[in-house]
C-alpha cells in the first residue's frame, strides 16, 4: 500500500503480478527490467523473505530427485534447510559487508548461526571459499575498509558459499563496479557456477551482462513479465515494445549506429501508448503467448 500526501487514501501498488518462473539446477535465468519494474520483489519472493499473493506459491527442489518443498509454508527446520540451500549476492559490495567484522568472522558466521563445523573446520572452509573467488588466506584477519570493490564482491560471494547452496540469487552484483571489473565477476561467477552446478537467478538492467551470463531472460515492466526467451532469441528477435526499447537504449561504439530515439520512446512509455496487441491496463492484462518454441510475449491473440 502507497499514501502520496498525508490526505490522500492508500492506493494498492503491485509488484508483481503473474509471474511464472522455472530455474533448472546449474542455469541462470535472469530478469531484465527498469528500476521499479518487480525484478527484485520476484527474487524476495522465491526466496521466501515477501508472502505471495493468495494463490500464489513458490516450489523448491535441492535435486531432481528431491520432493518439492513449498517455500511459504515451511516448518522452522525445513525453512533453516532452506536457507543453507539459497543464499543471495547484492548490489552493493560497500554495504553487504560488516565494517565491524574482520573477513574470518563474516565469512565464519553463516555457518557459526547454522551450528556448521568446530572452528578451526570454519577457519579452513572459508580458506577454500578464498580460494575459489582468488583470495588469498592472509585477507581472513583483515576488514572491508582494506578492499576494493572488486574484492568485496568477491568476498560478499564468498560468504554466500560457505553454506554450500544450490541456489544463488544475484542481485545486480556487477552494477556498482567498473566495467574491467564486471568482466572479472562475471567470469568468477561462470566459473564456481561450472564447479558447483549451482543455478542462478540473476537481476539486472544491463542488457550486456545478461546477454553474457544468461540461459534465459526475462524481461519484466510494471509487475509484469512482457517477454521471456533465450538471450539468442531475444536480443535478435525480440516482439514486444518494451523489450525493443530496452535493446535499442543500449549505447553502441559507433557514430554511424546512433540510438533510435523514437523506438526507445515507444517502447518505454505508457502501456497505453503500446501497439494495440500488446497494451494491458490494472484491470486488462494480456496472457504471456508462445509465438515460438521458448519464446513468449504477453500479448492479445
Amino acid at each position: 500500500m502507497r499514501a502520496g500526501k498525508s490526505w490522500q487514501a492508500e492506493t494498492k501498488i503491485q509488484a508483481c503480478r503473474g509471474v511464472d518462473f522455472s530455474l533448472q539446477r546449474g542455469k541462470t535465468l535472469a530478469i531484465v527490467g527498469e528500476s521499479g519494474s518487480g525484478k527484485t520483489t520476484a527474487a524476495r519472493i522465491a526466496l521466501g523473505a515477501e508472502l505471495p499473493d493468495e494463490g500464489g506459491e513458490v516450489l523448491f527442489r535441492a535435486t531432481a530427485q528431491s520432493e518439492a518443498i513449498a517455500v511459504h509454508h515451511m516448518s522452522r527446520a525445513a525453512r533453516t534447510a532452506f536457507q543453507r540451500e539459497a543464499q543471495m549476492v547484492f548490489q552493493d559490495p560497500y554495504s553487504s559487508l560488516s565494517p565491524r567484522m574482520r573477513i574470518l568472522d563474516a565469512l565464519c558466521e553463516p555457518l557459526e548461526i547454522h551450528g556448521i563445523g568446530s572452528k578451526l573446520e570454519r577457519r579452513e572452509r572459508a580458506e577454500r571459499m578464498l580460494r575459489l573467488v582468488g583470495l588469498g588466506p592472509d585477507t581472513l584477519l583483515r576488514y572491508p575498509h582494506a578492499f576494493s570493490g572488486g574484492q568485496r564482491q568477491r568476498l560478499s560471494i564468498a560468504r554466500a558459499l560457505m553454506l554450500d547452496p544450490s541456489l544463488l540469487v544475484c542481485d545486480e552484483p556487477t552494477s556498482a563496479l567498473d566495467v574491467s571489473v564486471q568482466e572479472q565477476i562475471l567470469r568468477l561467477l561462470e566459473e564456481i557456477q561450472d564447479r558447483k552446478n549451482l543455478s542462478y537467478l540473476f537481476i539486472s538492467h544491463d542488457l550486456a551482462v545478461v546477454a553474457r551470463i544468461a540461459d534465459e531472460v526475462a524481461v519484466m515492466r510494471g509487475g509484469l513479465v512482457v517477454e521471456q526467451a533465450p538471450p539468442d532469441t531475444l536480443f535478435h528477435n525480440p516482439k514486444h515494445p518494451y523489450t525493443k526499447a530496452l535493446i535499442a537504449a543500449q549505447p553502441e561504439p559507433d557514430v554511424d549506429r546512433p540510438i533510435n530515439l523514437k523506438l526507445v520512446a515507444s517502447g518505454a512509455g505508457s502501456p497505453d501508448s503500446w501497439p494495440e496487441d500488446f497494451r494491458f491496463s490494472n484491470t486488462m492484462v494480456p496472457s504471456l503467448v508462445q509465438v515460438e518454441p521458448g519464446h513468449k510475449v504477453r500479448c492479445h491473440v
